[in-house]
């Protein structure tokens, strides 16, 4: 994104209510710039661009958000709890061939 010097606005957008927001200096010489928003959830932005709101923009990308699942702290618990068990039965089993 270029513009004319100035400062633009970016805002992540939710159901028309602002999630996320930034600000920066933006210009017509540098063209290797990338502005965008990652951990926020958000379904429009809104731009509003350098000194006098001209701007030129290219290489709109979106992507597409991943679940990533949790598990539940019991579940982490008794899996440790059952794994514990499971080991010290077979230890025993073990020891009782031994004889």
């Amino acid at each position: 994104m270029v513009t004319n010097p100035g400062t633009s606005t970016f805002n992540a957008l939710l159901n028309n209510s602002v999630v996320d927001t930034f600000s920066t200096a933006t210009n017509n010489t540098s063209s290797n710039n990338f502005y965008g928003f990652t951990g926020v959830t958000f379904d429009a932005i809104r731009v509003t661009a350098g000194s006098n709101g001209l701007a030129a923009i290219d290489n709109i990308q979106f992507g597409t958000a991943t679940a990533q699942s949790v598990p539940e702290p019991f579940s982490i618990i008794g899996t440790l709890i059952g794994g514990t068990a499971a080991f010290r039965i077979r230890k025993k089993l073990a020891d009782a061939n031994k004889v």
